[in-house]
């Protein structure tokens, strides 16, 4: 269920990209380009660039795992400068300090699995 999601037009082809973390580039959903990018949501849809893309800003959703996740832990997205254009977007723990976190699992996964997360809404430090 969300709370709270919205539609964008894709600046470039998210067609690989549904239930993976995205950020607004002006009006435009990207995928994030590094780990500060600020992140808007999760992707509902997989839009080619163009099209209207959906997502969730806030509430329960499902995203795809970018490495082993344990419930309870806090997320945040891989970014295109963190490794391989396929992980881009997958949600992963977050590590050391002062960090921001834009997401909560709610299960446990691993890789490439999709599990259900809290969207924030928000950045929070950790």
């Amino acid at each position: 269920m969300n709370f709270f999601d919205n539609s964008y037009e894709a600046g470039e082809d998210l067609t690989e990209h549904q239930n993976r973390a995205v950020t607004l580039d002006g009006d435009k959903l990207k995928v994030p380009a590094t780990e500060d990018t600020p992140l808007i949501g999760v992707l509902l849809n997989a839009p080619a660039k163009g099209e209207a893309g959906r997502v969730v800003m806030m509430g329960l959703n499902k995203a795809v795992a970018g490495a082993t996740v344990t419930q309870h832990e806090r997320l945040k997205s891989i970014a295109t400068a963190d490794g391989t254009p396929e992980d881009t977007g997958k949600l992963i723990p977050v590590s050391g300090n002062n960090k921001l976190s834009y997401a909560t699992a709610l299960e446990s996964g691993e890789k490439d699995e999709l599990i259900s997360i809290m969207v924030s809404g928000v950045a929070t430090e950790v």
